[in-house]
């Protein structure tokens, strides 16, 4: 009995832990993406405020 407790156990662990690592992984990805989408975004107002710099000198 104590042996099929400890089985159970070990294996609702390693589920666990495995849903954990699936979940750290997904919120990395979406991590890099907003890190992607923010810098695209800056870089297009960037460009913007350059390009309107740039039009009122000339």
């Amino acid at each position: 009995m104590k042996a099929d407790i400890n089985s159970l156990e070990n294996e609702l662990k390693g589920y666990v832990d495995a849903k954990i690592d699936a979940l750290n992984k997904r919120i990395d990805d979406l991590r890099n993406d907003m890190r992607t989408h923010f810098f695209g975004f800056m870089g297009g107002i960037i460009a913007t405020l350059i390009t309107i710099i740039l039009t009122k000198i000339i």
